[in-house]
């Protein structure tokens, strides 16, 4: 018997929710997409979503269609998320560091037909 290695990344790729998360119209909050791709901690998806940041403005792309502040409540209190488009979504996805097998198959799903 085959164990198979569960990847909570590949129940994603394949659900509606997924789908929608890569399509022109979605939003993904940044905090969601850290719980979904695993990050050990806030540095790194921060760190990468600086470097999508980062990319967006070199390349004169209007951050204000792409990425959106937004406040929320927590237990702690309120605390800044952001909404992102699926073209910042790829670009955070592609800048993390892949530390972990979800976060790889998540940048290899980007370059795959």
């Amino acid at each position: 018997m085959t164990l198979v290695e569960y990847n909570p990344f590949e129940e994603i790729r394949f659900s509606e929710r997924f789908e929608e998360i890569i399509s022109e119209q979605c939003w993904l909050y940044i905090s969601e997409l850290k719980r979904l791709l695993e990050c050990e901690s806030d540095e790194m998806i921060q760190s990468a979503f600086t470097r999508a940041l980062r990319t967006m403005l070199i390349l004169d792309i209007p951050v204000r269609y792409h990425i959106k502040e937004i406040y929320r409540t927590e237990d702690e209190g309120v605390c800044v998320d952001y909404r992102l488009s699926s073209l910042a979504i790829y670009l955070t996805i592609i800048n993390t560091e892949p530390v972990n097998p979800i976060i790889a198959r998540a940048q290899l799903y980007f370059v795959t037909p």
